[in-house]
């Protein structure tokens, strides 16, 4: 009874080490902070705690690059700033970055959306209810 329980702790330590290995291997390609500076006007630009958002937080890669669905942590896929699509967009239904306006601009419309949705879902977490939350003076 004894060394089956000390098979199982060691067998389950074993798993616990070889994901946190798969996790770190992957993590490494993950940028610690993004600065999103392409698109800003009149507020200054943001850093992104991008590795938080993609590794601590576990929220799908195309959640945000949702022009490369399936995108996951460690992938050899080139990866394109939403500025190259958001700047000066092709389609006129694209929204465009450099929008202050919290319905036209990309940022505003993904990250205060999902923001917004998390504190509603739980009151521990906040949601972003002004421009210096992200724009820092």
């Amino acid at each position: 009874m004894r060394s089956s329980l000390i098979v199982k702790a060691v067998v389950g330590c074993t798993v616990l080490l070889f994901a946190g290995a798969v996790v770190a291997a992957t993590a490494a390609k993950v940028p610690d902070k993004v600065t999103l500076d392409a698109c800003h006007k009149k507020k200054p630009s943001v850093l992104m705690d991008h590795k938080k958002h993609a590794v601590d937080l576990k929220i799908a890669c195309d959640k945000c690059h949702h022009t490369s669905k399936g995108l996951k942590a460690g992938d050899s896929t080139e990866v394109k700033k939403c500025s190259s699509c958001h700047l000066t967009p092709e389609k006129a239904d694209t929204p465009v970055c450099t929008e202050s306006s919290p319905k036209k601009n990309p940022y505003h419309i993904t990250c205060t959306g999902c923001h917004n949705e998390e504190a509603k879902k739980d009151p521990a977490k906040k949601g972003i209810k002004s421009c210096t939350a992200c724009h820092a003076k």
